[in-house]
Parts: C-alpha cells; structure tokens; sequence
C-alpha cells in the first residue's frame, strides 16, 4: 500500500516539476468594438495544449518544450484569430504576447455569443441594467432562479413554493404574482405561456440550463416586447462549447432535493450543437409540494460561409406537481409552517418551444436577422376545494380519520375565536377538487435589419424590426364533486382567447467621441377576440356562425424613447459613463382586462353591447437618470440609478382587487450595486477575494383611482383589523365610500362616523385615491432591499457567503398592517437570510480540455428563521411560508 502511495506521488510531482521547467506564452483577449477583455476565450498551441482566458481576458500556455509555435484563438461571435512562429528556444522561457483584439462577426448569432461579464452591468445597453453572471450562479449554487434574484438591485421575490418553478417577482415596484407585469425571454425570445394574453410565468427555466441572467430596464426594453413600464428577465441558456465537451453536474440534498444535467456539445470546424437533459426531483419545503421536473434542450449553430449563420434551440419542458394555491393561517404558521393538508393538488405543465435565426450581411455594413418562434404550452391544475373554518370546530367539521391525519398538531391547543384553519371543504362527507386547464399556443416571426455607417466622425448604427405575433388562450374549468383525487367532471368554464399583434420598433445610435445618443419608436398595433363556449353551447339562438357573439377589441399604442450616455472615462482597464433614459412604458390588457368598457370620468364595468368595449393599455412616463463604471482592471465597479415611474390607465391591481376608475400610480426609487476586487487592486495572484453589494429604496404613492377589494369584506377580520379598517375610514372620510343594505336590499351610503360595533353592517366599500382621498403605498413594494455577497478563493478551494435582507411590505392596497384570522391581509415583516457555499476545483490534465471536477456544499437559510414570504393569492392561500433551512452538494465534471 505504501509503495502505491509513493507511485501516485511521484505521477502528480515530476510532471509538475517538468512543467515548471517548460516554457510558457500569456497575453490578454480583448474586444476589438469596446476594448473590453473576454472571458472564457479558448486558446490552443498547436492544437495540443490549450487553456481559456480568465475574467480578466488573461490566458497561460504552459508546460511548452522547445520548438515553433502557433497559438490560435476561437471564440463564437467573433473572427479566428492566430498568431505563428513563436518560438521557444529554452525551458523556463516566457513569452508576453501583446494584447489581442477580436473582431466581432458581422453575422454573429446574438443566442450563442458567451459574453461573462466581470461587472454587474452590460455598458452595451443605453439605461440601468443587471447581469447575474455565470460565475455568481456557479457561486451561489442557486436551487431556483428567484434565489439568484434576490441579488439584483431593485428586484423583490415575493415567495410561493420557493422552488421558482412559477416565478413571482416584482421589478421597481411592480406587483410580483406570476410576475405578469414584467417581460420574461429566454435568449431574448418571450416565455410566458402567451406574453399578451396571460403573461403569467408559468414556465420558468430551471436555473442548471442557465449561464446568466439579464434583468434590463429603462429605454433599452423598447425594443423587446410589450409589458415595459417595469423591466424585462432575459434568461441566457448555456451555449454550444467551442471544443466538443461532455459535463455533468449531480447535486442533491435536504428535503429529498435531486438534480442532474448532462450535456455533450462542440464546435466542428463552423458547426456547434450540444444536446442537454435535465432531471430535477424536490420534495419541497412543506408537506404535499413535491415537485419533479424534466428538460432537454438541443442546439445547433452554424456559419454558413463569411455573410450567413444559423441557430436552431428545440426545447421540451414537463412539471409534475403538487403545487397549491392554499399556504397557512397565522395559527398553523406558528403551530406548524410546514403543514399542508392538501394532498390532492396536482399540477401538471408541458412546453414544447423552438426557436430558428439566420443572419445575412449585405455587404459589410448591413445584416438582415429573421427570428421565428413558436410554443405550445399546457396546463392542468386540480386543486382541492378549500373553507377556511375555527380552529375549535376543527374534529367536529373534519371528523377524527382527517383530524388526526392531517391536523393533530391541533390537539390539546387551546383557541381563541380569532383562530382559524384552512381545510379542504366537505359535501356530503367527500372533499372535492376543481380544474383550472389552460392551453396556450405562440407563434411569431421579427425580420431586423441592423446598418452601420459613419459621417465624420460620427458613428450610426441603425436597428428596424418588424414583429408578427399570434397567441390562442383556452381557458376551461372543471368542477367535480365525487373525490378531491377526481380528474373529470362537470365542465364550468370554457373560453377561447385569440390575439394577432403587429408590433416594430426603430433606434439609431449617434456615437461622437465620448457621447451616445440613441432615440427610439415602438409601435404595438393589437386585434383580440373572445368567445364564450359554454354561454353559447346553452343560447338556444346559436346561429352557428364563427363570429357569433364573439367580441372583438383593437388597440393602438406609439412609444417614444431616448437614452443618453457620456463616457466620462474610457481606457482598457477603466471606464466611467453617466446615463439616462426617458421613454413611454406600456402594458397591453390581457385576456381579463381586455373587453372592458370605460366611461368619460375613467370608470370601468363589464358592458351590455359588445361595441361598447374601450378599455385603454396601461401606460407610463418612465425616467431614469445613473452612472456606472470600473477602475483599475475591474478592481472596483458600481451603478447607482435613480428611477421613476409615472403609471396611468392602471386597472388590474391583485387578486380580486381592480380599480372601478383606473388608478394614476407613482414609484420611484434609488437602486445601486458595487463590487470590490481586492485581488485585482492588491495584485494578489494566489487569492481571490471580492465583495460585492446592492441595495435598493423603493417609494410608491396611488394618486388616484377608485378600488374595489371584492376580498375585504370576506376576510376572517379580527378585533384589530376591524378596529384598523373603522380608524381608516373614521380618518380619511373622502377615501371611503361606506354603503349598508337598507330595508329594500339596495345598498345605501352612510357618512357618519362609524364604530367597530358598526363593522357587521357595511355591505360595500368603495376606496377612494387621490387628493382627497387616501395616497397610500401600492402592495409589495418593501422599504429597502439590500444584499451583501463575500467570495474568497485560493488554490481551488472558495467560500462564498450571501446575505440578503428585505424590508417591511404591505400586501394589499388598503396597506392593513394587522392580520385577519386566515392570513389574507397584514403587513409582512422584514426579513433576512444567509447562504453559504463551500467548493473544491481541480483542474487536469495537460491539453485542459478538462475543465476538471468542481465538488460543492451550500447552506441555504442558515439563520432557519422562517418568515412570512407573501399572500399572494389572499383568502385563497393565507401566508406563503419561505426561511427553512436547506444544505445541498454536488459534484460537476467537464471532459
């Protein structure tokens, strides 16, 4: 045994010494368009030995006898590069190479350009904009990509499931649920199931496929798509390797966690593909919320001679779930925040998607890139029927076989009439469950034209893109009474939602010296219809024509922008720009807001005569003003940003809340991030060792509009949130109008102060912004967000240590800082959380096409401090809990 430890020993040793006394060449890989250095870059020396730059563009060639070199360079997106006859005549010789500049190709495929950025931020964009790069997410080891979030300036993560398999943020104050007020794209291509119709993001990429996040706001979303008063997410898939390359990455953990990826991928001569599949098993934070996803992605590149290139991405994505709208009250949440009754829940999701580009230059100034685009994506959801009931009834309404298999925490408690529980609701002795099935079908085409010229010294560059997009939304309930594990039954819902929207936009980008000025125009034109199948099936009139009681809306829009940028330093280790944006933001109205009728004072209703429909798209005036930048070769970086968003038409506030008379809405704020390379700026070549850190102030104000909370007068009130609502009304007189039901059952308005005795009589409540009414802060918008992230690295080994804190949020639009018996309303607490993660690299053998086996252990929620994450859904979920402690480890391998 001794003498095989020797012998291993002596393998590892003596090349290392021959290593040290070989020769080796350096040098450093910048962008020639910007002068920025590329990361990830390969380089090889006659093919045989081969390295990659690091985040600085720096590379090493060593363990290099004598003799002639040629060190070649390959990159996707950019031209081949080599550089011949060097020359090595001694061992130990070293050879600095002067820095090399790649040319960008005219014909690049933007999908498959590998760009890590070393700062926060992609200066290539004209207004505030955030990257979590590839880096951040291999130290952060995130299970979700709501947890990589959470370090975005300006980004708040309401929490659901926590597992980001529905994504639910909210972008400078935007309203987070299903995340429906922003734009979701994955390589710059929508996701949501039907990005106008319904925007919710019921798909959401796993987090494994990804190698960075975008999150870009101000002017610059224009030219992606429509829901752009917040911000877009631009996930960036893993692309095509540039030598061929098998990885494999398993991880597992708490909570009976399980992921596994596997990928092979290469670049032949001008060919690259790569196939990826995805496993993904979790058993969730609480009970019943099992989760059990799989992904496979295939891609294929290519340049087809020096003026085309081609990119086709198939993907398929299936869920299996046991997901729940139905979270906790505040008793279970503090008797048991794990528990949830509800077995029977299912979800069940597929997506088939697939993207095709080709570029063509004409000539050297001009390139043509047509994109078509097209998914299907279903989704079946039973979810068991729900009463919310007294805690004391409890044994008596369940009976003792569900009591005590589901609910025994409860026994030998004693309870208040404020307590409350959440369980499954009983006919007959059976608890039953109801469908919500969607099926949602895109498909669209966007041909852009891209022009480059200068005029002096003036440098254009042009952009003109035309989009055809169709969505078709079907939208069918089903109700069954038989067993909650029924999955047929009584059809109660059946419409079918199309849309056709024509939409383009126009930028030109004026480049003299040190100054950018890039105007822009977006021009959305949609044509949407509706058709009511059930009503129909049962309306004896029925001509049986296509058309027949089909209502039909058109919407115009025209969006001006413009971002202004002055780079008040630029230099290849050091850049400083101030910027700013100012540009009209824009949501079109879904499918539930969309046949809508609005009077001449703004008040809407649902109308008799389908030519009555007028709603008007959401809209904004949106301005931003920041300055960001980099010194002394990225050892220091930072944006700082201030915002504001001025929002009108605004109608779909949360859920069950709308605004009778559509809202004015204001939020502004201040988002930063800064990053501290101590080892660029102390020249540490053993240690890594950064910090970096964000935060955010957000303040929203409604200034007018008139809400009806059809949940408010249902909820389970408590004696304090009675007490709240009669002080708010008793305070604010021309915020409320306060109706009874009078002898005849019509609803009469009271204006005399009121009393908490008087609580039981109100009948209706409308809420009243403005002036003279209430200027209250809108839902899930905290006080601050702040985030802190330590990495330090030596030979291999890291440690990586995230902390992230949230400020207090009110959670509806009456702003109740008390909690009702059932959870449904009350401010959320501030909160906090700390991961860490611990990992091992080892790089091998001599030509370093093995990347080399990376192992990893992350904490997840060390302080185990569970929190009050959302109500996202209010009377129907309660409080949505979120802080359980989770460790994972996994080990990831590149040949």
């Amino acid at each position: 045994m001794k003498t095989v430890v020797l012998a291993a020993l002596a393998m590892g040793f003596f090349p290392a010494v021959a290593l040290a006394q070989n020769g080796f060449i350096s040098g450093r890989i910048i962008s020639e368009t910007d002068n920025k250095a590329l990361s990830f870059v390969h380089v090889f020396a006659n093919e045989k030995n081969a390295t990659q730059t690091d985040e600085n563009g720096r590379f090493p060639l060593s363990g290099l006898v004598r003799g002639n070199y040629q060190v070649k360079i390959k990159f996707i997106g950019f031209e081949d590069y080599s550089v011949d006859n060097i020359i090595i005549e001694e061992d130990g010789q070293h050879i600095q190479l002067p820095d090399i500049r790649l040319k960008e190709k005219t014909i690049r495929i933007n999908e498959v350009m590998i760009m890590e950025h070393r700062t926060g931020y992609d200066d290539r964009y004209g207004s505030t904009n955030h990257i979590v790069t590839k880096k951040q997410l291999e130290l952060i080891v995130p299970v979700g990509t709501e947890e990589a979030l959470k370090t975005v300036p300006g980004v708040n993560v309401a929490g659901d499931m926590g597992i980001s398999n529905r994504l639910n943020v909210g972008i400078r104050g935007s309203y987070p649920r299903r995340s429906d007020k922003i734009l979701i794209l994955e390589d710059g291509t929508p996701v949501a199931p039907a990005p106008y119709l319904a925007p919710s993001a019921y798909y959401n990429p796993p987090s494994e496929r990804l190698d960075g996040i975008e999150v870009i706001k101000g002017a610059e979303v224009l030219t992606y798509g429509p829901n752009n008063i917040y911000g877009a997410i631009n996930y960036i898939t893993r692309r095509p390797p540039p030598s061929p390359t098998i990885t494999a990455n398993f991880t597992g953990g708490s909570q009976r966690y399980l992921s596994g990826l596997l990928s092979y991928g290469g670049t032949w001569n001008n060919v690259g593909a790569e196939l990826q599949i995805l496993g993904k098993n979790f058993d969730g934070y609480t009970q019943n919320s099992q989760s059990k996803i799989f992904n496979t992605t295939a891609k294929v590149y290519a340049d087809l001679g020096s003026k085309q290139s081609f990119y086709v991405k198939i993907n398929y994505h299936t869920e299996n779930s046991l997901a729940t709208y139905s979270a906790l009250t505040p008793l279970t949440f503090r008797l048991a925040p794990k528990q949830n009754p509800f077995d029977a829940d299912e979800l069940l999701t597929t997506r088939y998607g697939i993207d095709l580009v080709h570029n063509l230059a004409l000539g050297s100034k001009v390139v043509l890139n047509s994109k078509v685009y097209a998914s299907q994506f279903s989704r079946d959801w039973w979810r068991q029927n729900t009463s919310v009931i007294r805690a004391s009834t409890a044994r008596s309404y369940l009976g003792d076989d569900i009591y005590f298999s589901k609910y025994s925490y409860l026994e030998g408690q004693t309870f208040t009439d404020d307590d409350y529980v959440r369980v499954g609701k009983l006919s007959n002795g059976r608890e039953s469950t109801k469908a919500r099935n969607r099926l949602f079908n895109v498909g669209g085409l966007q041909e852009t034209a891209k022009i480059n010229w200068l005029t002096g010294e003036v440098k254009h560059q042009s952009e003109v893109a035309f989009r055809f997009h169709a969505e078709k939304f079907q939208n069918t309930e089903i109700s069954n009474d038989s067993s909650r594990f029924a999955r047929s039954g009584k059809i109660v819902l059946d419409e079918t939602y199309r849309l056709y929207a024509l939409s383009g936009h126009a930028k030109h980008s004026f480049n003299y010296k040190k100054l950018t000025v890039v105007p822009a125009l977006r021009i959305e034109y949609i044509i949407m219809n509706a058709k009511d199948l059930l009503k129909i099936s049962n309306d004896p009139n029925n001509t049986g024509d296509e058309n027949y009681q089909r209502p039909e809306n058109t919407f115009f829009e025209a969006l001006p922008g413009i971002s202004l940028n002055y780079r008040i330093i630029e230099k290849i280790n050091s850049n400083w720009s101030v910027f700013s944006s100012l540009y009209k933001g824009y949501t079109p109205p879904t499918s539930e807001a969309g046949f809508l009728a609005v009077d001449e004072e703004g008040n809407v209703s649902k109308p008799v005569d389908f030519s009555d429909i007028n709603i008007k798209p959401e809209t904004s005036f949106d301005f931003e003003i920041g300055t960001r930048g980099s010194l002394k070769d990225n050892g220091f970086s930072g944006q700082v940003s201030y915002f504001r968003n001025d929002i009108r038409n605004f109608y779909a506030a949360g859920r069950q809340e709308a605004f009778e008379s559509l809202a004015n809405v204001l939020i502004n704020g201040i988002e930063t991030g800064a990053s501290l390379n101590l080892h660029s700026l102390m020249k540490m070549k053993k240690h890594q060792f950064s910090i970096s850190g964000t935060f955010s102030l957000l303040i929203g104000k409604i200034k007018s509009g008139t809400l009806t909370d059809s949940d408010i007068l249902n909820v389970k009130h408590t004696p304090a949130t009675k007490q709240e609502l009669v002080d708010m009304i008793n305070e604010n007189p021309g915020g409320f109008n306060v109706y009874y039901k009078d002898v005849n059952g019509n609803d009469s308005l009271i204006t005399t102060p009121l009393t908490v005795n008087d609580f039981g009589n109100i009948s209706r409540l409308d809420i009243i912004f403005g002036e003279d009414g209430l200027d209250n802060i809108p839902p899930y918008i905290p006080d601050y967000l702040f985030s802190v992230s330590v990495n330090y690295s030596i030979k291999g080994v890291g440690v990586n240590l995230v902390y992230n804190r949230v400020g207090s949020q009110y959670t509806e639009y009456l702003n109740f800082v008390n909690e009702s018996g059932e959870g449904a309303i009350g401010k959320l607490d501030a909160y906090h959380t700390l991961d860490a993660t611990v990992s091992y690299s080892l790089k091998h053998c001599k030509n370093m096409t093995l990347d080399g086996l990376r192992l990893f252990v992350s904490g997840k929620n060390l302080f185990n401090d569970v929190y009050r994450a959302s109500r996202l859904h209010r009377i129907s979920s309660g409080i949505f809990p979120a802080g359980f402690v989770q460790v994972i480890g996994g080990i990831e391998f590149k040949f």
